[in-house]
């Protein structure tokens, strides 16, 4: 597994009846990425609270953000190298870590600050979207990661496979059964040697 997939962790707790699952932290330049994010999270029955859809306008915005983190199980943060040097979300993040409820999410290639480079992450940048989707729904504990190895990793040094073996043959988008790969899933057949040869 890549560093910038690492699994979080942690689960948050379920919030109270009428609770906040998740808050989204992000920085203007990912607003993109930020209502994807929640738009997904919604869609699979998450509460989420995001400043862009959800702030009152004239409200205090940081009072707001507060009280949105401590009514959230968890905060997603939005990482990208803009996210990093925002003063503000400097101040969102640092608050969820200190309250054990981040779970970040990198949409760039970025540098994670090393304080955070003991919990786990997630990239969503790089790969298609139903990979990032599967990716998000997993780091916050919607959807359960698939638990398939890519085969047995070992053998005897020096000794001749049998006649009659199975084989792996990669085969890209025909829908056969599927295989954790670098950057997600892939496909695979399964086929039997031919025990004459």
């Amino acid at each position: 597994m890549s560093a910038g997939d690492r699994t979080a962790g942690h689960t948050a707790p379920r919030p109270a009846v009428g609770g906040v699952d998740v808050f989204v932290s992000y920085t203007g330049a990912d607003e993109g990425w930020a209502t994807w994010v929640a738009e997904v999270l919604e869609a699979a029955g998450q509460v989420v609270r995001i400043q862009a859809w959800d702030s009152p306008a004239g409200e205090n915005f940081v009072v707001w953000i507060s009280e949105q983190m401590e009514a959230a199980a968890r905060t997603v943060a939005v990482c990208s190298p803009a996210y990093f040097v925002s003063h503000w979300c400097t101040q969102e993040w640092s608050g969820a870590l200190a309250g054990r409820k981040l779970t970040p999410l990198r949409v760039a290639d970025c540098a994670i600050p090393a304080v955070l480079g003991t919990i786990g992450y997630r990239d969503l940048h790089g790969v298609d979207e139903p990979t990032a989707r599967r990716r998000l729904l997993e780091a916050v504990g919607v959807a359960a990661p698939a638990r398939v190895s890519a085969g047995f990793p070992g053998g005897v040094p020096g000794q001749a496979l049998p006649r009659s073996y199975l084989a792996v043959e990669a085969l890209a988008g025909s829908g056969d059964a599927g295989v954790a790969g670098e950057g997600g899933f892939e496909s695979e057949r399964i086929i039997e040697a031919d025990p004459d040869g």
